[in-house]
């Protein structure tokens, strides 16, 4: 009794933790997203999502106009929508690697569209040194 007991108590302490993990990314993934429609008036949807272990992240950007721009006008804004992400997630942040798609069609949310561009950013050379 007392092991099933110990066993209920431990499965609930690591669960709690794991949600409050969750948790805690799904507040900066909200952040990013109230901040890129704030900053951004042409994009009109956000798709973000952090890998499970807080190295990657993949910012979807349903922009048409931002599509139809020039390579360095993507590869600019791509830079500064993930430095922004960096800075809201905080200096002690574990991210490494940023992907930033920018899609023609605004209600996207899949990475791998044929109508989007994916543009790779290393986040380290992002952050202050």
């Amino acid at each position: 009794m007392n092991r099933l007991f110990l066993v209920s108590i431990t499965f609930i302490i690591f669960f709690a933790a794991c949600k409050d993990d969750e948790g805690s990314h799904m507040a900066y993934m909200e952040k990013i997203k109230d901040t890129v429609f704030k900053s951004y008036p042409t994009v009109a949807g956000v798709t973000v999502k952090v890998s499970d272990d807080g190295k990657e992240i993949s910012i979807v950007l349903g922009d048409k106009h931002l599509y139809n721009a020039s390579p360095e006008t993507q590869q600019k804004e791509a830079n500064d929508v993930a430095a922004m992400a960096l800075n809201i997630f905080g200096k002690d942040n574990l991210l490494k690697k940023g992907t930033v798609i920018i899609s023609k069609d605004e209600k996207n949310e899949q990475p791998a569209a044929t109508d989007s561009k994916t543009i790779i950013i290393n986040l380290d050379s992002l952050k202050p040194h």
